[in-house]
């Protein structure tokens, strides 16, 4: 998840495991994606969540270029 500098390495440092606890660096981040998991109801996020939302953002990007270009 992009977060923008310190705050993408410090959710980095213990994504996996501490997401409960990265959702305050996600409410204030610069990008309404991450801003967006600061309000997810799960307190874990695991590989299969990751994936879900690349395929989620590649389809946006995607469906937004078809459209406009």
């Amino acid at each position: 998840m992009w977060l923008g500098g310190p705050d993408n390495i410090k959710a980095n440092n213990k994504y996996f495991k501490y997401f409960d606890g990265q959702k305050g660096v996600y409410a204030n981040s610069q990008y309404l994606k991450a801003r967006a998991l600061a309000t997810n109801a799960k307190s874990d996020w695991f590989k299969a969540d990751t994936e879900k939302c690349n395929e989620d953002t590649y389809q946006t990007l995607r469906k937004f270029f078809l459209e406009n270009l």
